[in-house]
């Protein structure tokens, strides 16, 4: 049924793509910018507990398969992440701990995507530096965000939060050290 209603609304923004039709939709449903830094301003306008949330998930996999460009790949996976840790919190502060926690899941899987595609340009000195930067400050703000969240749940779902926020943590200081080519010991030094 999902793969109909999908196809049915695939062709139906095909075919009006370029309509006063197409103004419409954007006003229901504008599109959110990058959120590389969490610091921005941003409010979600549909969280996982809405009905048409897989549709804002479609259009960022469409937007990432359209990129061909891995350094742009890492850089819409960590916006998407940040999107998701955003909603996580959100989620958290109405009390909605189970759809907080399928928010931080996404929130992972999503920055594993985006360090997946940032160590792909490994070589290219310039991409290299930009991702790094941009990858150090989102981790930060992303560490801040999920100790708000490990301290507002308990029992197991502080558990799993807690292996989130380390898990993130360690993926994303191996990425930079990836990136810089340094190891583990000379990473602390600096």
């Amino acid at each position: 049924m999902r793969r109909i209603i999908f196809l049915l609304l695939a062709v139906f923004l095909i075919l009006f793509s370029g309509s006063s039709l197409k103004k419409e939709i954007k006003q229901l449903f504008p599109r959110e910018g990058k959120v590389e830094k969490l610091g921005e301003i941003y409010t979600p306008y549909l969280l996982n507990d809405s009905p048409l949330y897989f549709l804002k998930k479609w259009d960022e996999r469409i937007e990432l398969f359209f990129t061909s460009d891995y350094a742009e790949k890492a850089k819409k996976e960590l916006s998407f992440a940040n999107k998701r840790l955003l909603e996580a919190s959100k989620m958290t502060e109405r009390k909605k701990y189970r759809l907080a926690l399928s928010s931080l899941d996404d929130f992972a899987e999503t920055m594993r995507q985006g360090i997946f595609f940032a160590e792909k340009v490994i070589g290219d000195e310039n991409k290299m530096e930009s991702l790094s930067w941009l990858f150090q400050d989102a981790l930060l703000d992303q560490q801040r965000i999920l100790m708000d969240i490990v301290g507002a749940v308990s029992g197991e779902e502080k558990k799993r939060a807690m292996a989130i926020k380390e898990g993130n943590l360690k993926e994303v200081v191996s990425l930079i050290k990836n990136l810089h080519g340094l190891n583990q010991d000379e990473f602390q030094e600096e």
